[in-house]
């Protein structure tokens, strides 16, 4: 028995799967298309457990946390100038702070409410000085 010639010629299928291949979208979708895809179903999928968000929102704070304590933005103390001293005693009094504290902590819309109120004060400007200075003026 002859072993029977097998056609060179590829099949239907073959052909179409190699001239697809040369279609310029295809081969986009296929080498950018398949790989975003890919990696955002994994990442959506990561993204959307309850313990990887607990994870993030850990990090995160963890990172707030550092940068908002660190020297440079720490308050040490609270300088009042324009008013006499019992005034002076009395703003204390009223804005009772704990130094040190952090100047992300400071509520300084608050703490000039708090100053105006005052009869005796006409206008006041508060901020924070470098060097750790809440200035009332």
């Amino acid at each position: 028995m002859q072993p029977v010639k097998r056609d060179p010629a590829p099949s239907r299928m073959a052909w179409r799967l190699e001239r697809l291949m040369l279609t310029p979208y295809f081969r986009l979708g296929l080498r950018v298309g398949l790989p975003f895809a890919l990696t955002f179903g994994a990442a959506t999928w990561w993204l959307s457990q309850p313990s990887t968000l607990l994870w993030i929102e850990e990090r995160v704070a963890e990172i707030e946390s550092t940068i908002q304590d660190r020297p440079e933005f720490a308050v040490n103390l609270m300088a009042i100038d324009g008013a006499d001293a019992t005034l002076a005693a009395a703003i204390r009094t009223a804005v009772p702070l704990d130094f040190p504290m952090s100047s992300f902590d400071l509520d300084l819309d608050a703490t000039r409410a708090t100053v105006t109120e005052f009869t005796a004060v006409r206008d006041v400007d508060v901020r924070v000085r470098p060097g750790g200075v809440l200035q009332i003026d």
